[in-house]
């Protein structure tokens, strides 16, 4: 097999990757510039991760260049992770951030109503067990009797 021509090399720093519909690498350098891996090199698909300096080796074929190879460049000066700040929060910001959390994590009366209805026709059509099983299927219909208990004021 004939070695191709390198036409250009550049040394970048990955910012971030994804893949495309077609199953080749993009990513994006530090300064914003996009490059794309084919699939027809995969093997150089597990270099390309975030942070990662690399050497790209360019080759032209069709009048079209593309990335030749990805070569890791060796003891690279990449910038250490930061670590996350280990000083506790003011003690009303936290209780403010746990009150909005709890806020956020209670159900609407719409969702209420909603998830009430659900479960009532899944206990009349008898799939409740077999979406969640025996155990919780109990629980639910425990919660469901109680709930329509609550809302019409029957005992």
């Amino acid at each position: 097999m004939v070695e191709k021509q390198i036409t250009r090399q550049a040394v970048i720093t990955v910012h971030n990757k994804h893949d495309n519909t077609y199953g080749d690498l993009l990513f994006n350098d530090e300064n914003g510039t996009e490059y794309k891996i084919s699939n027809k090199r995969v093997q150089y698909f597990d270099v390309v991760q975030d942070g990662a300096v690399l050497q790209l080796n360019f080759a032209v074929a069709y009048n079209r260049e593309y990335i030749y190879n990805a070569v890791p460049v060796k003891e690279a000066l990449i910038k250490p992770p930061v670590a996350p700040p280990t000083a506790e929060l003011d003690p009303e910001v936290k209780a403010e951030f746990i009150k909005a959390r709890e806020e956020v994590l209670k159900p609407s009366g719409q969702e209420v109503g909603m998830t009430t209805k659900e479960i009532g026709d899944m206990i009349r059509a008898e799939k409740l067990s077999t979406i969640f099983g025996a155990e919780t299927a109990k629980q639910l219909v425990e919660w469901y009797k109680n709930r329509i208990k609550h809302t019409t004021g029957l005992n």
